[in-house]
């Protein structure tokens, strides 16, 4: 019994401390976030073989599942199309979607892992904003592009972890961390995303509260999202980076639905490549081109379709949907939209009971779905996409343990 104590509050700490460094060091790290992601799942696959008290409930079946099924669709798109060293390369990042099921058994296994997280990710937050800061203001960047040099990598990482903090502030019950700490995580993060200047991501708020009202979600739901966009109004309307990004984009669509000019700008570029990817689709339908195979495959469009010069050597067309639709094809959008929509069925028909939790998962959830709509690469091939499955492990198992322990023994 003291063996098995002491075997279990070791992992229990050397999970802590790198689920820790993941958030803290992963911000500003350039390798730190995917090291740290792997020695995680080592911990991780190490800990299930010292537990068998964790008893799977049919919701955590479902999440699973579905997260297989995205592994096995990628894989069996990377077969269809023959194997070659473009799937090799991706396959080492179809296997962080694999990875999320051992770790988030540890968390179910572990309920208080997902507490420490939440201070982890304050912290994290907080070094993102400090690191944003400099960048703009000491060292004159345009924007904040984190070690990436990508706009879009900081913006994902502060709205995901925004809409976290704004859900733990008006349910406290979620995060057991004081609320001072949470509203410091939540103003990190929204002063990280006004400095990125990331459109999609502006855009993706708009759409996702949006969202919210055509679902007819519930009132919790909505004030949630609105208060997200209320704020990120405020922020641009005063921040000189969000006042030029919004106009440039604003000016970029104007010209695209007066003149026709189909390439103007990133707005025009992403057309372009969404045109090439149902194109690319309905040529393979069913497996699509196969993994990271997209600008191989697009480029005979750019003469013959006359788009844009991205087409023919961006690795992935900034949509994650079409992404899925272009490399995957039917088989391969279908897991991908069954990646989030399954987990939030699963919320959306949970007990009144995990009131937070669902209010936490749905708008993570919504606006996840809003940005996959205008990226790609951050939500499939970057260490963002890590960090949105380390979340959603640590969401996911915290609600249905906390459900567990709410039911009658």
């Amino acid at each position: 019994m003291n063996n098995s104590y002491s075997r279990n509050s070791f992992y229990f700490l050397g999970c802590s401390l790198v689920l820790s460094c993941f958030f803290l060091l992963g911000a500003n790290l350039r390798h730190a976030a995917g090291l740290t992601y792997a020695l995680l799942l080592v911990i991780s696959i190490g800990f299930l073989s010292q537990i068998k008290n964790v008893r799977l409930e049919p919701e955590d079946k479902w999440i699973l599942g579905a997260v297989g099924f995205l592994f096995l669709a990628a894989l069996g798109s990377s077969i269809a199309n023959g194997w070659n060293e473009n799937s090799t390369k991706g396959l080492g990042v179809q296997l962080r979607y694999l990875a999320f099921i051992p770790i988030y058994l540890m968390f179910r296994a572990l309920p208080g892992l997902g507490r420490v997280s939440w201070w982890a990710l304050v912290l994290g937050a907080f070094l993102l904003m400090i690191q944003s800061l400099n960048e703009v203001y000491l060292q004159g960047a345009d924007r904040a592009g984190g070690v990436y040099n990508s706009p879009g990598y900081v913006a994902l990482w502060a709205t995901h972890s925004g809409l976290i903090f704004l859900c733990a502030i008006l349910k406290p019950n979620i995060i057991k961390i004081p609320r001072t700490v949470v509203l410091l995580g939540f103003s990190s993060s929204m002063a990280s995303l006004l400095l990125s200047g990331s459109r999609s991501t502006y855009f993706a708020i708009f759409v996702s509260t949006a969202f919210v009202f055509i679902l007819r979600e519930t009132t919790q739901t909505k004030r949630v999202v609105l208060l997200l966009f209320i704020s990120l109004v405020v922020g641009v309307s005063i921040n000189e980076i969000g006042l030029r990004q919004t106009s440039s984009a604003l000016s970029e669509i104007y010209i695209l639905v007066n003149e026709a000019h189909n390439s103007v700008g990133s707005v025009g570029q992403r057309i372009d490549m969404w045109r090439a990817s149902i194109l690319l689709f309905l040529d393979n339908p069913i497996w699509g081109v196969g993994w990271r195979n997209f600008s191989a495959q697009a480029s005979s469009y750019v003469q013959t379709e006359n788009y844009h010069q991205i087409v023919a050597w961006t690795p992935h067309p900034h949509s994650a949907y079409f992404n899925a639709l272009a490399t995957g094809g039917l088989v391969g959008l279908v897991a991908f939209l069954s990646f989030f929509l399954v987990p939030y069925k699963i919320a959306r028909a949970a007990d009144e009971n995990d009131s937070g939790w669902i209010l936490t998962i749905k708008t993570f959830i919504t606006f996840f779905a809003a940005n996959a709509i205008f990226e790609g690469g951050l939500l499939i091939y970057n260490n963002t996409s890590s960090f949105i499955l380390l979340l959603m492990a640590v969401l996911f198992a915290s609600m249905i343990n906390e459900r567990c322990e709410s039911r009658p023994r």
